[in-house]
């Protein structure tokens, strides 16, 4: 339990993950770094392998706000109107406005990193 705590610690202070959609969109409203919106569900085993494979790579996410939401909640539910998941959205500045694209199904952490990157 203790190592659960101490890890989800470091992953809050690593600036890439963050607690709660709102947090990583007002993050990424003051530094216009991606946003990064994981629609997940908790009975989803890919979504789930993602989710992992995402924190344990935290600190390749630098520059960039992370949430994960789940699929059924209000974000969910606002952000995402399809019914597969995993679900990624990506928001990224473009000097204007967000600019919103959508990847479906579980992505590897290179493809994801990619990506996220662009």
């Amino acid at each position: 339990m203790i190592s659960k705590l101490v890890l989800a610690v470091v992953v809050v202070l690593s600036g890439a993950i963050h607690n709660s959609y709102e947090d990583a969109k007002a993050a990424s409203d003051i530094s216009k770094d991606n946003l990064i919106v994981v629609i997940g569900a908790s009975w989803c085993s890919p979504c789930k392998k993602m989710h992992k494979e995402i924190v344990a790579n935290a600190s390749r996410y630098k520059g960039v706000n992370l949430a994960f939401v789940e699929y059924n909640s209000k974000w969910g539910k606002k952000l995402y109107t399809g019914s597969s998941v995993p679900a990624v959205i990506k928001f990224k500045w473009d000097g204007e406005k967000w600019v919103r694209s959508v990847r479906i199904g579980y992505q590897s952490q290179a493809s994801l990193l990619r990506w996220v990157k662009q």
